[in-house]
Parts: structure tokens; sequence; C-alpha cells
């Protein structure tokens, strides 16, 4: 297989799922809406993919192809879970997948968008923001932390929102 045009070394392969997994996992999560299946499929995902890194031609999207072998480890995922149930018609799914896929990169890009923004603030606005969203915290326990009014962390995370939906639309724009 070392000879082999098609396929990719184990190099390649974490290099490419590393900046492509974000949009994997937007995809599978757009067709998934249940975290802890979506994380489960994205794992059997990236497993399938490892095993079938020959087969990945080298210089195409890497990302479709993953969402490719996401898409029928989802139906398989479907078909244990709704046995019982009424499923959407295949060919109605299979189009919602191809949106989701299209809908996917848009994410992705925007994200992108999000952190560079977010990277941008200064360093108490980043906290703030890190404490809320990245962390969970409930506006009371960041307002201990900080030691400031509930009110004042309430006005200064939407403030902070604020700046950052400025920032990615001048991005965008």
């Amino acid at each position: 297989m070392g000879d082999d045009k098609r396929g990719i070394d184990g190099r390649e392969f974490v290099s490419l799922i590393t900046s492509n997994q974000r949009r994997i996992y937007s995809y599978i999560l757009t067709l998934v809406p249940n975290l802890s299946d979506a994380d489960d499929i994205l794992q059997e995902t990236t497993a399938l993919m490892w095993e079938r890194k020959c087969d990945f031609e080298s210089g195409t999207d890497f990302a479709a192809w993953g969402a490719r072998i996401a898409y029928f480890k989802i139906l398989d995922h479907r078909k244990k879970v709704n046995k019982n149930r009424q499923l959407i018609a295949d060919k109605q799914f299979s189009k919602f997948a191809e949106e989701a896929l299209e809908q996917s990169e848009h994410v992705n890009t925007m994200i992108q968008k999000l952190e560079e923004c977010v990277e941008k603030l200064p360093e108490s606005d980043r906290l703030l923001i890190h404490m809320r969203y990245s962390i969970g915290l409930s506006v009371k326990k960041i307002s201990t932390r900080v030691n400031k009014s509930i009110r004042s962390v309430y006005l200064g995370i939407s403030r902070i929102q604020g700046l950052l939906l400025r920032c990615i639309e001048r991005t965008t724009a």
C-alpha cells in the first residue's frame, strides 16, 4: 500500500482530521441532535476513516469524504434507535443530509471567524466569555468569581456579544 497512489499516511491523516473534525462533527450534529449519540458517531466515523485512509484520494475534500462515512454511520444509528418509530423517508433524509453538509462548511467558517474575534478581545472579556460559554458557569457564579454584581456581568456579556457580532459582520462583509 505504500506505493499506492491513493490514500494518505498516518501523519497526513492526523493533520487532516484535526483541521476537519469540527466540520464533520457539525454535520453529524445537524442530523443527530443528541450530543451523546453525535459524540459516539463521530468516534465511530473517525475510527472507520482511519481504517479506510488508504481509500482517501489526496487532494480531494477530506471533510466531504468524512461526512459521507458519517452519513452511513448515522443511517445505522437511525435504524438501531428507531426500530419501532416511523423514520423520515430515506430519500428525504438523504436530501436533508446533503443540505447539512453544505451548511456545515458555513458553520465551520463562522466558528473560525468567531474564534478570531474572541482572540482580539481584551483578556478580561475573553475570561468572561470563557467562564460563561466554555465552562458553562452561571452568571451568578461568574459574578462571585470576578467580584462584580450579577447585573454588571450580564451587561458585560451583552456588550461582548455585541462586539463579537460586529467583528464577525466586518470580517464577512
